[in-house]
């Protein structure tokens, strides 16, 4: 008596689609991605010269120094997302100019910083 050899089941894809696999892009959707990453780095770049480097104006030399932290901690946020998400990286953007008008605001109604 012989036996057929056992048939290997085929291989699903891993991850499923619905549990974060990555279906086939177009080119078009590829190229938007990248372009909006791009325009969102050179936004965050921008941003480190105006406002956070010119919060000297407004802000004590410490402040200047958080607010910078501040803006490297979105730089690393954005570097993060970049890859996975790239459309979300001008968001980041907005939310450290967000950050960083909140900080100084604040700064400004109850620690009393003036220019």
């Amino acid at each position: 008596m012989t036996h057929a050899p056992p048939v290997a089941p085929t291989p699903r894809p891993w991850p499923p689609l619905w549990f974060g696999g990555h279906a086939p892009r177009s080119r078009g959707a590829v190229l938007l991605d990248r372009a909006l990453a791009g325009i969102g780095w050179t936004a965050l770049i921008v941003t480190w010269f105006f406002p956070f480097s010119a919060s000297g104006l407004i802000a004590p030399g410490w402040a200047v120094l958080v607010v910078q932290a501040l803006w490297v901690a979105h730089a690393l946020l954005a570097a993060r997302i970049s890859h996975r998400h790239p459309r979300l990286v001008p968001l980041v953007v907005l939310q450290a100019l967000l950050v960083w008008y909140a900080s100084l605001t604040l700064g400004a109604a109850v620690l009393g910083w003036s220019p």
